[in-house]
């Protein structure tokens, strides 16, 4: 092999591939966190929380509508804010980079094991006893895997903050979880085509390819 084959297979370097087996274990390892977070603080501060937290997971037709009235609008905001990202020069990570190619039914069960337990985390547990901006700031800082994805960090984070709010405006995760899973599943099947709409181009593989720096 000669030294321009070793350095370019350095440079590739091996690539991290995210299963939705992978995440549904990470989603019940979070939801039982949840829990037992919430319960040795409300044993040793004497506190409910634990007892909001299931209230607050009690389903509500109010709370589905809000979630799928918001849903869309979200996803759009939350892609243009990429998109605006990348035309100033910030690329960083794609996070859809790191999932293996599921199909329909395993992005959706990606969107369902990543969105439900971060919301009971960060919006039903992290919320209640740290408040909106550190359970945000800690919600951007989840999605952080390196500089490069600092900018992606950032956009989490915003997302965290909007999340909070639509549970204390609507009394209900359920908004929250509906929106985080339908946002989740529309960037898995829908982000790239998006973001190709504004000139980004994107490989078969829905990565980012680097921008003509001759145009």
């Amino acid at each position: 092999m000669s030294n321009s084959d070793l350095q370019s297979t350095k440079s590739a370097g091996p690539k991290l591939v995210v299963t939705p087996a992978m995440l549904v274990i990470q989603g019940v390892i979070l939801l039982l966190l949840s829990m037992g977070i919430l319960w040795g603080y409300d044993h040793f501060a004497h506190t409910h929380h634990l007892h909001a937290l299931f209230a607050a997971l009690a389903p509500s037709t109010q709370a589905f509508e809000i979630g799928a009235l918001l849903s869309v609008p979200f996803f759009v905001l939350f892609e243009l804010s990429w998109v605006l990202r990348y035309k100033l020069g910030m690329r960083g990570e794609n996070s859809e980079n790191f999932l293996k190619k599921t199909g329909l039914l395993g992005s959706v069960t990606v969107a369902l094991a990543s969105g439900l337990p971060e919301e009971v985390l960060f919006r039903g547990t992290m919320q209640a006893i740290l408040g909106v901006w550190i359970s945000s700031a800690l919600f951007g800082l989840m999605h952080c895997t390196g500089k490069k994805s600092i900018p992606y960090v950032l956009n989490t984070f915003i997302m965290g903050l909007t999340l909070s709010y639509v549970f204390i405006w609507s009394g209900s995760l359920w908004a929250g979880i509906i929106i985080h899973i339908a946002n989740n599943f529309l960037c898995f099947m829908f982000a790239n085509r998006f973001r190709a709409l504004f000139g980004i181009k994107v490989n078969t593989d829905g990565e980012t390819l680097a921008a003509d720096t001759n145009s």
